[in-house]
């Protein structure tokens, strides 16, 4: 797996799906969150949170803080859910 480029919410971000390993992080500057997967679906994240343990999508990288709800999450809507998804 590769660090891809993704449009999130208006923002030039990066996404890796799975653990990065020995990969590197490719931008110093960004900041770093945890996505996780749900239940029954493996292939798709569903929210964005700053820490996961169980279900574990995969990570963003973003140039500006991410804001979260009071549950510690960001939910993702279907459409945001597959760009991360995508492959190629």
């Amino acid at each position: 797996m590769a660090w891809k480029k993704v449009q999130f919410r208006g923002m030039d971000c990066i996404v890796f799906e799975g653990r990065p390993g020995s990969e590197k992080y490719p931008r110093e500057d960004y900041f770093y969150y945890a996505m996780r997967h749900g239940e029954s679906d493996w292939a798709c994240p569903i929210t964005i949170e700053k820490f996961v343990c169980a279900n574990y999508w995969g990570l963003i990288g973003a140039p500006k803080p991410l804001s979260f709800s009071n549950e510690g999450c960001l939910e993702l809507d279907n459409i945001e859910a597959e760009r991360f998804a995508e492959r190629g």
